[in-house]
């Protein structure tokens, strides 16, 4: 094999660890075999595009959350020559795991990472594996996505992080990240159109069935979220909206409900909910028409009257603005009716 030949391939660490998900270990490698098919069809003599290697903090085997046994290839020095690292996600219940496993494993692999980031690898983080980089300081000051039910728990322990939690894939500074667990699929072939070029990764991207048009995570997150503070009154107000979506609902006359002044009604909200409350009406209003898109053969029009607007043109506009979808849209692809 001539030196050309050896400079065009990549080569890919998948970083392990245990209790990850074995998809996020043998997906990946997946999509890069999938290239290196592609290439061959494509391109006589066929050059292999990317070679992988999959490493664990002390070379030894990890067991999956599923049970499996992963053989590795070496430790993290092993992949001190990839061109790109990929990193594992975890299988978690709640987001305070995902702290607890990033923050126990910090003293090894953050200064690994930032090493790796210093020569110019490109880091690919899947779903939690976003923490890792976090944790490790790299993230300060860029963007990044995560899965969407662990966006608030990014945000609120690295404020200093960028949190894209609608998209899908965001790559800045070589940094790359991906939101929930199948997107690793789409950061692949992200990466795979750049070192492989377009054709390559498109049909990668058929192989995969998977659309290789911009596509969000929007549809999925919740506009709102409970009251991050022990206020009652705050809390009290939250379910009378909720109980009186179709009225009309005077954000000034609020506070008087409640006993407050106007100013110290909107502080008290914002500081609890962290939306001002027009904002967050917005957002419950919104989520109860998901609710009945999703559960209901109701008529658009018939929804949009009842989570309180008259204007089905602004309500679509809003709608769309929010999720990336119309609510037509929206319907089609989550309906739980048959």
């Amino acid at each position: 094999m001539t030196f050309l030949e050896v400079s065009l391939v990549i080569k890919v660490a998948v970083f392990a660890y245990d209790d990850c998900l074995a998809t996020s270990i043998a997906g990946p490698i997946d999509m890069f075999k999938f290239a290196n098919t592609h290439s061959e069809l494509v391109s006589k003599p066929h050059k292999p595009r990317f070679s992988w290697v999959v490493v664990s903090t002390d070379g030894r085997p990890v067991k999956t959350s599923g049970g499996l046994m992963i053989h590795v290839d070496g430790d993290l020095n092993t992949a001190l020559d990839a061109d790109i690292v990929m990193i594992a996600s975890l299988d978690h219940a709640h987001g305070h795991e995902v702290l607890q496993l990033v923050r126990k494993m910090n003293n090894l692999v953050s200064p690994w990472l930032i090493r790796l980031h210093r020569g110019n690898v490109i880091l690919a983080a899947q779903c939690s594996g976003a923490f890792f980089l976090a944790e490790s300081g790299l993230l300060n000051g860029l963007s990044a996505t995560t899965s969407w039910w662990l966006s608030p728990t990014l945000k609120k322990n690295y404020p200093q992080v960028k949190v894209k939690s609608e998209a899908l894939v965001v790559e800045e500074d070589q940094l790359v990240s991906c939101g929930a667990f199948g997107s690793y699929m789409n950061l692949c072939v992200q990466l795979i159109e750049q070192f492989a070029g377009r054709e390559i990764a498109t049909r990668c991207a058929k192989t995969a069935l998977i659309h290789t048009q911009p596509i969000s995570q929007a549809p999925l997150v919740p506009l709102y979220r409970g009251v991050q503070h022990q206020d009652s009154v705050i809390f009290n107000a939250i379910n009378w909206m909720k109980e009186n979506l179709q009225t009309e609902i005077s954000i000034n006359d609020m506070g008087a409900r409640f006993a407050l002044s106007p100013r110290t009604f909107n502080r008290r909200f914002k500081e609890s909910t962290g939306k001002p409350p027009k904002n967050y009406l917005q957002n419950l209003r919104i989520e109860a028409a998901r609710h009945l898109l999703e559960r209901s053969s109701m008529t658009l029009e018939d929804i949009v009257r009842e989570v309180g607007y008259q204007d089905l043109s602004s309500f679509r506009r809003l709608f769309k603005r929010e999720l990336q979808l119309s609510p037509i849209e929206y319907r089609r692809q989550f309906s739980l009716m048959d």
